[in-house]
């Protein structure tokens, strides 16, 4: 078994490590690490040299002794590794991330202030999802990480990366929610209409993706902003969907009645993937106007529904058929036997229970003047009460209601 170095108190014991067993001595560094010793680290730096840090790359582990000290915050032992080989500041693990990934991702701000000075170069690497350390920060919003990021030289060009699922740095914030990180990285930018018109692999803008996850204070706050209200709400995504689509397509609900008239002070527009355009009826027939808000006026004979992208939408229909793989009988097999399940036990209980309900006691006697019991026609206890006001009618109810109780079970039947 691996002999391994106690570590407490910031001291170690380097005697107990075997000169000639690489892996032992590995093991310590990484000891180390982990607790942040930095009094550990001098001893076998004393004992070993400089050398004990070029071989890690020939170990079994998975990262770098930097990599776990920033993961775990050890400002010191970072920068004391940093000090003594600066290119651990760029190495990646097995899931491709730097120190500065680990670092961005749990908050450790100096940490990364300090990688950053080892080599800014490191806030462009990409892991194996795609994302740059400043993706990591804006996915956890850790603000005081993301202000350091955005310090670098190479700040711009992390903000322009994508992960590989096409979302920005934009989207991210979006989606997580982090409306502050937001802010921050669009005052780094500053008015660039580039970043604000970046979308994601679906053709979906920041301002798309805002108003699908209903994030109030997201789109209302990028509506302020003179570029997005200028060239940004009307952009459509990959099925032609303006913003207002996207909105007029969502389930309805008090967000939603919210975001439309957010979007309606700022004169969002339908986009092409809209089935007609409505056309306001003109104030003089066969002249156009233009009212105060400068919107044209179509005279009443120009009134007509426009098809829009009706070949887009059938092609989709279409292969979405075509591509179908599943069984369609097993993917329906759940939902018929619910309903018949539901059927069977409605139609049940209106057989226990009929509508009226039933005679609590035997009765011949008429308490109101139509009253259908008699001596010769005795209701009786237990029996339904519309059975007797309305003969005709209720056999016709029951008939109905039986056939439906014995469907449903052959259905479930047929189904199973």
């Amino acid at each position: 078994m691996m002999e391994k170095v106690e570590i407490a108190g910031g001291s170690s014991s380097p005697s107990s490590v075997l000169p000639g067993n690489r892996s032992t001595i590995a093991a310590a560094l990484y000891d180390a690490a982990t607790v942040g010793s930095v009094a550990a680290l001098d001893d076998l730096l004393k004992q070993y040299g400089k050398v004990i840090l070029h071989r890690v790359s020939l170990t079994s582990f998975a990262e770098s002794p930097l990599h776990l000290a920033a993961l775990m915050g050890h400002l010191n032992f970072s920068k004391r590794l940093l000090e003594l080989r600066s290119e651990l500041a760029t190495e990646q693990d097995s899931e491709k991330c730097t120190p500065l990934h680990l670092a961005a991702a749990n908050g450790h701000d100096q940490i990364v202030k300090e990688l950053l000075k080892a080599n800014g170069k490191a806030c462009l690497i990409q892991d194996q999802e795609g994302r740059v350390p400043l993706h990591l920060a804006a996915m956890r919003g850790q603000i005081p990480v993301v202000r350091e990021l955005l310090k670098s030289k190479l700040a711009q060009e992390s903000v322009k990366k994508k992960v590989n699922d096409g979302d920005s740095i934009l989207h991210l914030c979006v989606k997580y929610n982090h409306l502050e990180v937001l802010k921050l990285v669009l005052g780094s930018t500053g008015d660039d209409g580039e970043v604000l018109k970046m979308t994601d692999s679906h053709g979906n803008t920041v301002l798309h993706s805002a108003v699908m996850l209903k994030q109030i204070e997201m789109v209302r706050f990028m509506l302020e902003l003179p570029r997005v209200r200028t060239e940004v709400i009307n952009i459509t995504n990959g099925m032609d969907f303006s913003v207002l689509d996207v909105l007029n397509h969502s389930p309805k609900d008090f967000k939603s009645l919210e975001i439309r008239e957010i979007l309606a002070a700022a004169r969002a527009r339908a986009g092409a993937a809209a089935e007609t355009v409505v056309l306001r009826p003109s104030l003089t027939r066969g002249a156009a106007k233009r009212d105060v808000d400068g919107a044209v006026e179509v005279p009443v004979e120009a009134q007509v529904p426009v098809p829009k992208a009706w070949k887009t939408r059938l092609g989709h229909f279409v292969t979405q058929i075509m591509e179908y793989r599943g069984d369609w009988m097993n993917d329906t097999k759940g939902s018929l036997m619910m309903v018949s399940s539901i059927i069977a036990t409605c139609t049940f209980q209106a057989a226990i229970a009929p509508p009226g309900g039933v005679w609590q006691n035997d009765t011949n006697t008429s308490v109101a003047e139509e009253s259908p019991c008699t001596n010769s026609n005795v209701c009786v206890a237990g029996n339904a009460v519309s059975a007797y006001y309305y003969p005709h009618e209720y056999s016709d109810f029951m008939m109905y209601n039986m056939v439906s109780f014995f469907r449903g079970p052959l259905w479930s039947c047929s189904w199973s």
